[in-house]
Parts: C-alpha cells; structure tokens; sequence
C-alpha cells in the first residue's frame, strides 16, 4: 500500500470517528435531557386556577427572598403546571369593583382552585348599615343582658354580607365569665341567626355548618392579638 493510500484511509478512519464521537455526545445530551424532562413531569403536575369577578391573577412561589412569580396574567380555567407537593405557591388577585382583592393559597393535594372573592370592606360597610338594626334586636333578643355584660366590638359583616361576626368584651363582675368571647351570625332568609352558641373564646369554623373559615379566623385574630 503506497503512502497515499495509507493516508487517505487514515483520514477516512478520522472522519468516521468524529461521526461515532458526534453522535455519541447528541445521543447522551438526548438522553440527559429526556431524563429531565421525564424527571419534571414525575415530579410536576397540572394545576388549574378557575375564579369569578377577578380582573387579573398572578401565580407566585414563595422562596427564602420573599415570591417568585411564576406565571402573570392568570386565565380563569388556565392549567399551569407545578411542583406536585409543594405549599408554597399562592395566586394574588386584583377584583372586580365592590369586590375585594386578596391572595388564595393553592392546596397541594388538589388539582385545582375557584377563587370566589367576597364584597370589599366598602361594600360590607354599607350593607352593614342597613342591616345592623336586625342584627342588634337579634342578638339583644337571643341574650337580653348582652349589653349590660358585654361591650360589643370588631361588629362588622363579611363575604357577601350574610356573615356577622363581633367579639364581646366582658364589663360584668362575675368571676367565672370574664373571658372575652366571640360571636358570629348568619342572615337565613330575613333573620339573622346566632350560629355560636354560645359565644365562645376561640371559634373553630369546622364545627359550624357553612361557616367560612375566614370569619373565625378574623374574629380570633380579634380576641387573640
């Protein structure tokens, strides 16, 4: 074999193991990323966030610096996928007028969210106004001494404004009743009804039927600042 020839079939073998070698790296890059993505999606689910009277919504993750936005401009009955057990994340939204903004939580353990906002602080306040007569001569009717025992405090309305809730400051002398308590209510039809039964230091929503968890939370913020 002329020397010629020996260097065109060495060249020739060259070429051939730069092609091993190339296709060798795409195939391992192929199977790296493969192995991410099918990582990702074992790992991830689909979540989607549905909501009423919401005019914009924004998907975050809280992280040690604060929240990371993790899709803006949230549609309602859009599907985002997420970290499948993570509690972090949370949508913030903008509302509709007379309804009022917030955050909802996402729970890990669902595969979605409806995001219904209840009347802003505004709009409760003046719904408030014209209900507080019924309200007050229901109350004074269910306890006849409340005003004498107690002072009645934090007396606002919530969600759609047939929810009360208040706490009752204790003014009385009795030893053994001297505990601040909270009271919530609900308009049925046109009456407004006493759902705690009796008023009491600590409200667990659970233990109530319909009650949202909002207004116990709010009233024992109220009694335990």
């Amino acid at each position: 074999m002329s020397v010629h020839s020996r260097i065109a079939k060495l060249q020739k073998e060259a070429i051939s193991m730069k092609r091993y070698i190339a296709l060798f790296i795409v195939t391992i890059v192929a199977l790296t990323a493969g192995y991410f993505t099918l990582s990702h999606y074992r790992t991830t689910k689909e979540f989607t966030v549905n909501y009423e009277n919401i005019t914009s919504a924004t998907l975050y993750e809280r992280s040690v610096e604060g929240a990371d936005v993790v899709k803006e401009s949230v549609a309602s009955g859009e599907t985002i996928r997420i970290d499948q057990v993570s509690e972090d994340y949370f949508v913030e939204y903008r509302a509709d007028n007379e309804f009022a903004d917030g955050e909802a939580d996402i729970d890990p353990y669902t595969d979605s969210i409806t995001i219904e906002p209840g009347f802003s602080a505004e709009k409760l306040s003046s719904l408030y106004t014209v209900e507080k007569t019924a309200i007050m001569a229901s109350m004074k009717s269910k306890y006849k001494d409340i005003n004498e025992l107690y002072e009645i405090k934090n007396d606002q309305l919530y969600q759609y404004g047939e929810w009360f809730g208040a706490t009752l400051q204790y003014k009385g002398d009795s030893f053994f009743n001297k505990d601040n308590v909270g009271l919530v209510m609900q308009k049925k039809g046109n009456s407004w009804i006493v759902v705690t039964d009796p008023p009491l230091p600590l409200i667990n929503s659970y233990k109530y039927d319909d009650m949202p968890q909002a207004v116990a939370e709010s009233i024992n913020k109220q009694l335990h600042p």
